[in-house]
C-alpha cells in the first residue's frame, strides 16, 4: 500500500504542478528540439503493428467460414467468446478459422467467477494452446478491488501453464462510474482502484499485461415534451485518463470499450460519428487497443429484453449485419489503415484545451492529469474545446492527437479551428481518418478545421534541404 501511495503522490505532484514553460526539456535536460531531417518520414506497415479491436459475446453458429469473415470485413481481430452462448467444443472449432481470417479468440468466463481454465473448462484447450487463433483467456469483467488477491492464483496458473505460448491474461476493470459501487470495492478513489490492479496483479503477469476499463460517455434523457437531451457522462474524462497515465506508470497495454449499442434507456445507440468521436478521444489517450459492447446480438437472445435499446450489430450466430456494423466496419478500418504509425508513438500526456470565449468544461473541470504546456509548442488555441494528446516515438520525436471534444449529436457542436506553433519545424505529416498529408508550415504556423466528432494527427518535421 505505501508504495502505490507513493506513486499516486509522485503523479499527483507532477500533473498538478504543471511546467515552468512552453518549452519543455528532454530526458537528458536540453532544451527540447525536433532533429533536423533530410527528407519526409515514410510509414512502412510491415504487420509489426496491430492496433487491437474487438468485441463482446462473439457468434455462435456453426457456419464458421462466414461468422468469421463478416468479423474480418468488418476490421475487428480480437474476440470473446462466451461460454454461455456456446459449447466449449465450438469455441475449440472456432480457433482454425479464427487463424485463417487474423482474429484472436478468447474463451470468456461470464459472470464473477474467480475460476482457472482448467477448473471452468476442464483440459478441452489443452491440445489448442499453440494455435494462432487462440489469444489467451478472459478471467473476469469488473472487479471490485477487493476480489485482486483471489487473483493472484489465477496469474500463477497463467504463468506456469499458458504464458509460455503467447496466450494473454485479460481481466477488465470498471469505469469510475461504477467502481465504489461494487460489494468488494476497497479502494479510497478511481485512481487507487486502478493503481492496485496494476501493482498486485498486473505486475506479476508473465508476457502482455492488458489494462482495460469500459465506460460510456454518449448518454441521453428525454425532456419534458418527448424531446431528446444529449449529454457527455460528467466523469468520462477521469476514466480516460486514470487508465492512460497507469498504463504509463506501468509500462501496460491501454485499452477501452466504445458504446455501440444503445442500453438501460441511457446509453445511445451507434451512429459512425459517435464511434469515431468515443475512438478518437480514447486514442488521444494513447489507446492502443478499443472493442465494441457488443457485436453479436442481445435482443436475438432475449427478444423481450429491455436492458438493450437495439439489438448489436451482428446477429447472434454471427452470419448476419446490422446497419451499426457498417458503421464500426468504416471506423474500425480506418484505425487499421494508419496503426502501423500510430503505435510507433508512446503516449505522454494530454493538454485539455478551452475554445476561445470558453471560460469552463465541466469534464475538463474534473480531471487532475492535464499538461499546462505542450512540448516544442510555442502556441496551442482552439476556437472549441480539444484535447491535445502529446505522443513521442523511440527517438523522443514529437507527434500530438488534436481531437474536437464537441459531442458529435449537440445542435451547437461545429467545426473547430485549431492554430498552433511548432518550435523547429517546417512541414507536418498530418494523419486523418487513417490518410496522410504533408503541408509545409511557415515558422511553425499550422492551422486545421476539425469537424464534429473529427481529429488529426499531427507529426512534426525538421526538413532540411
Amino acid at each position: 500500500m505505501k508504495k502505490i501511495s507513493a506513486i499516486i503522490l509522485a503523479l499527483c505532484v507532477l500533473f498538478a504542478c504543471g511546467c515552468a514553460s512552453n518549452r519543455e526539456k528532454t530526458p537528458s535536460g536540453e532544451n527540447y528540439v525536433i532533429a533536423p531531417v533530410t527528407e519526409i518520414p515514410e510509414f512502412t506497415d510491415d504487420g509489426t503493428y496491430e492496433f487491437w479491436i474487438g468485441g463482446w459475446n462473439g457468434p455462435s453458429t456453426t457456419d464458421y467460414e462466414k461468422a468469421f469473415r463478416i468479423l474480418a470485413d468488418g476490421g475487428f481481430n480480437h474476440m470473446p467468446l462466451s461460454d454461455v452462448l456456446m459449447s466449449t467444443s465450438t469455441m475449440v472449432a472456432y480457433l482454425d478459422y479464427a487463424e485463417k481470417y487474423g482474429v484472436k479468440v478468447y474463451p470468456q468466463m461470464n459472470g464473477r467467477v474467480v475460476s482457472t481454465v482448467e477448473s471452468r473448462w476442464g483440459n478441452v484447450f489443452d491440445s489448442s494452446l499453440e494455435k494462432k487463433g487462440l489469444g489467451g483467456f478472459y478471467y473476469y469483467d469488473e472487479p471490485g478491488s477487493g476480489v485482486y488477491e483471489s487473483f493472484l492464483p489465477l496469474v500463477e496458473d497463467h504463468n506456469e501453464k499458458y504464458a509460455k505460448y503467447g496466450l494473454d491474461f485479460i481481466i477488465n476493470l470498471y469505469s469510475v462510474y461504477y467502481y465504489d459501487q461494487a460489494a468488494t470495492n476497497e479502494s479510497s478513489s478511481y485512481l487507487e482502484y486502478v493503481m492496485q490492479y496494476c501493482e498486485k496483479v498486473l505486475t506479476k503477469v508473465d508476457g502482455f499485461r492488458f489494462l482495460s476499463a469500459d465506460h460510456y460517455p454518449l448518454c441521453y434523457s428525454k425532456g419534458a415534451n418527448g424531446s431528446m437531451v444529449y449529454y457527455l457522462d460528467p466523469e468520462w474524462l477521469i476514466t480516460c485518463e486514470t487508465i492512460a497515465e497507469c498504463a504509463k506508470s506501468f509500462d501496460v497495454f491501454p485499452h477501452y470499450y466504445l458504446l455501440s449499442t444503445g442500453h438501460y434507456n441511457v446509453y445511445r445507440d451507434a451512429t459512425e460519428a459517435r464511434l469515431r468521436y468515443q475512438a478518437n478521444i480514447y486514442m488521444a489517450y494513447g489507446a492502443q487497443g478499443l472493442s465494441h459492447f457488443t457485436t453479436h446480438g442481445n435482443k436475438d437472445l432475449d427478444p423481450n429484453s429491455t436492458r438493450f435499446n437495439t439489438d448489436s450489430m451482428i446477429s447472434a450466430d454471427g452470419c448476419s449485419t446490422r446497419p451499426t456494423y457498417e458503421y464500426a466496419k468504416t471506423v474500425n478500418n480506418e484505425i487499421l489503415s494508419w496503426d502501423h504509425v500510430f503505435m510507433q508513438y508512446d503516449w505522454q500526456g494530454v493538454k485539455y484545451v478551452l475554445g476561445e470565449g470558453n471560460e469552463n468544461n465541466a469534464l475538463f473541470a474534473k480531471t487532475q492529469f492535464g499538461m499546462n504546456a505542450v512540448p516544442a509548442v510555442e502556441m496551442l488555441v482552439s476556437s472549441g474545446d480539444m484535447i491535445a494528446g502529446y505522443f513521442t516515438d523511440k527517438d523522443n520525436r514529437p507527434a500530438y492527437m488534436l481531437a474536437n471534444f464537441a459531442d458529435p449529436d449537440q445542435t451547437s457542436s461545429e467545426a473547430i479551428t485549431v492554430n498552433m506553433v511548432i518550435e523547429d519545424a517546417n512541414n507536418a505529416i498530418i494523419y486523418r481518418r487513417g490518410v496522410p498529408e504533408v503541408v509545409e508550415l511557415s515558422e511553425g504556423a499550422l492551422s486545421l478545421e476539425l469537424g464534429v466528432a473529427e481529429a488529426a494527427f499531427v507529426i512534426p518535421v525538421n526538413l532540411q534541404k
